[in-house]
């Protein structure tokens, strides 16, 4: 059975149209203006091409016919229950001041969010938590699968939020602890450049003893880039040097001490594609969930295709009889 998604479109569009079609239809050609139709008759010159009334009536059919498909007619709505097996995992990707540092095109934390945004991709029927953190770890979304959320509130991380402040990565251990207490199988997965060695010794602490598996996309160059302000001018040192900053791969071995994996994060998605399989690979612990979809046949193209080829009709003049 046909019906439209949204009717109330005959109502917005379909007074306007009718008033619209009654001044097109009633309205007098100038010349019937001056003269009477007998007159006219004996003086016009019969032309080979559509008369303008009947132009006219072809213009509005096409008209009405685009209100009928921005009605959107379907057929055949049914819902579907469908059920999709995913597991539970926290995000956290680094806005530290590093994160301005430019061996990464464009920089590493718009590089970093591309990544992100592949692996959310990737993970569409997992829950997921997005956090971000530098000086301190904030919470960014909560546990959850809506994918155009995630990478809504992940475009809103900005340049502008990145913090000079070294990396907190005492701070990320307690929010990832926390967010993973009440799960059977605890998840997070780090994207950074790695920070410094020194500031990562609690943090693998705090994630080897709750047993936190920790995956790591490891953003920067081994090489090293210059450590940049707000207003992206070289931070000197105090003797003169500026300060260079390195990816660093001690991230990426907790990660693995903690049962995980990681990657250096490459242009291209392969990367992410491979570290994504081997997260669902290594998880015990995915979940079912059930969602409902509706599922219909759209009809929107039919009358849409016939408006187009009505109102292309309308404006070319065509002979309506042959010499």
């Amino acid at each position: 059975m046909v019906h439209f998604l949204y009717p109330n479109m005959f109502w917005i569009l379909g007074i306007p149209f009718l008033i619209f079609a009654t001044l097109i239809l009633t309205n007098k050609d100038k010349l019937d203006r001056i003269f009477s139709k007998d007159v006219l008759n004996k003086i016009e010159v019969n032309d080979k091409y559509l008369p303008p009334r009947l132009r006219n009536i072809i213009f509005l059919t096409s008209l009405f016919l685009m209100i009928i498909a921005l009605s959107r007619p379907v057929s055949n709505e049914k819902e579907l229950n469908i059920t999709q097996a995913g597991i539970n995992a926290v995000v956290a990707i680094d806005i530290s001041g590093s994160m301005r540092s430019e061996d990464n095109y464009p920089n590493r934390l718009e590089f970093a969010k591309k990544k992100t945004k592949k692996l959310i991709e990737l993970m569409s029927s997992d829950e997921i938590s997005l956090i971000a953190f530098a000086g301190n770890a904030f919470l960014v979304s909560p546990y959850t699968n809506d994918t155009f959320a995630l990478v809504d509130m992940l475009d809103g991380i900005s340049s502008n939020m990145i913090t000079d402040t070294a990396t907190n990565y005492d701070d990320l251990a307690d929010i990832l602890v926390d967010l993973t207490k009440k799960q059977k199988e605890k998840i997070a997965i780090v994207v950074s450049d790695g920070g410094d060695e020194k500031e990562l010794d609690t943090f693998r602490q705090k994630i080897l003893n709750e047993n936190i598996k920790l995956y790591a996309i490891l953003v920067g160059t081994e090489s090293g880039a210059v450590v940049l302000d707000k207003n992206n001018k070289p931070i000197m040192l105090s003797d003169g040097v500026a300060a260079i900053t390195k990816q660093n791969e001690e991230l990426g071995n907790i990660a693995l001490k903690s049962g995980g994996a990681y990657i250096k994060a490459s242009y291209g998605d392969k990367d992410i594609a491979g570290l994504v399989q081997v997260i669902h690979s290594n998880s015990n612990t995915a979940h079912s969930y059930s969602s409902k979809k509706i599922q219909r046949d759209e009809l929107f193209y039919i009358p849409l295709a016939f408006s187009l080829f009505l109102l292309l009709l309308s404006l070319v003049s065509l002979p309506n009889k042959r010499i």
